[in-house]
């Protein structure tokens, strides 16, 4: 999925969580998204 994205290699960022199958740090993957978003996408209208 990491290479399908259609986003530029300086655009992608693969995080992994040292958690195994879960749980998820939820509050660090919120964050991850969040800054992804901000960064890259465009401000809502």
């Amino acid at each position: 999925m990491f290479r399908l994205l259609g986003m530029q290699p300086d655009q992608k960022r693969h995080v992994v969580f040292d958690t195994g199958h879960g749980p998820f740090p939820q509050n660090a993957l919120i964050k991850e998204i969040l800054d992804w978003l901000d960064r890259y996408a465009e401000p809502a209208k």
